[in-house]
């Protein structure tokens, strides 16, 4: 079976700074936690499982696919950040059709 969420090798960069180096993992259903201090990459590797920061190296899959190249992988995603990633210049529809 295929897993709902995986991770193969995943090297995420915020500029020159390593966030995350070689992370591999595999989830099916259920309630996942990610916990770790401030720092540690936790939001960076959410922004990559909702395809909204490109690995720099390895594969994040949603289904199988790939959800910085699949809108409908994107789309299973459910990604809430305490600080706002809405644009102010777009209605609500329009921010809604542009985050999937």
């Amino acid at each position: 079976m295929t897993p709902i969420v995986a991770c193969k090798d995943l090297c995420l960069h915020d500029g020159r700074r390593t966030v995350l180096a070689h992370v591999q993992f595999q989830l099916g259903p259920g309630v996942t936690c990610i916990i770790g201090r401030n720092g540690t990459g936790k939001t960076m590797l959410l922004r990559a499982l909702a395809g909204i920061v490109r690995p720099a190296a390895g594969q994040v899959l949603v289904h199988g696919f790939d959800p910085g190249e699949h809108p409908f992988a994107r789309q299973a995603i459910g990604y809430l950040s305490h600080r706002p990633s809405l644009h102010g210049q777009l209605t609500v529809e329009q921010n809604l059709r542009f985050w999937t």
